[in-house]
């Protein structure tokens, strides 16, 4: 049985075209499968032309340009805790009032302040960026606030092993960014 040919434009398996038209219609479709691979792996199409292409050099990133980041374990902890601190808040403007519309208003409206400040100040890409220490220390600062909150709502045990965590990442993040 004879195989049928291979290269960079037939895929292994894909029956050998008799004329030409047909094999313009292999070839066409060998090479939109083989950039919208490079596309989908986050490879760009370098391939095709030797040089970055224009969409990816006029500011947008190819997923192969950025490079990984990576991740201590204290921040990854700091992550849960922001989130943990966002559902206390909620908790806390929960069962701050009796008053169904003061309830909501706080419930919602505490955790976005939160947001806010957090997206302002402490965030990585932060609107009025900090140093990273004075980032890690006001990021433990408003979230022992959030720990308090759970204390007031009811929640003391909760609140207090939040807010030693919270507490316990703080001082690890300042440590790690001093160090650097």
């Amino acid at each position: 049985m004879e195989e049928p040919p291979s290269g960079p434009l037939v895929s292994p398996g894909a029956p050998a075209a008799t004329d030409s038209a047909s094999a313009m219609t292999t070839a066409s479709v060998n090479l939109l499968v083989l950039r919208s691979l490079d596309l989908m792996s986050g490879r760009s199409e370098k391939r095709a032309s030797g040089r970055i292409p224009q969409k990816f050099a006029s500011g947008v990133r190819s997923a192969s340009i950025i490079a990984p980041m990576r991740v201590s374990a204290s921040e990854a902890l700091r992550f849960f805790l922001e989130l943990g601190g966002l559902a206390a808040l909620a908790y806390w403007g929960g069962h701050a009032s009796s008053d169904l519309p003061v309830e909501l208003l706080l419930g919602i409206g505490a955790p976005a302040v939160l947001i806010l400040v957090w997206a302002l100040f402490v965030a990585p890409r932060a609107v009025f960026p900090m140093p990273r220490v004075a980032q890690a220390i006001a990021g433990g600062v408003l979230l022992e606030i959030t720990a308090f909150a759970l204390v007031v709502a009811g929640a003391p045990i909760v609140g207090l092993a939040f807010g030693a965590l919270v507490a316990i990442d703080t001082a690890a993040l300042t440590l790690a960014e001093s160090g650097r």
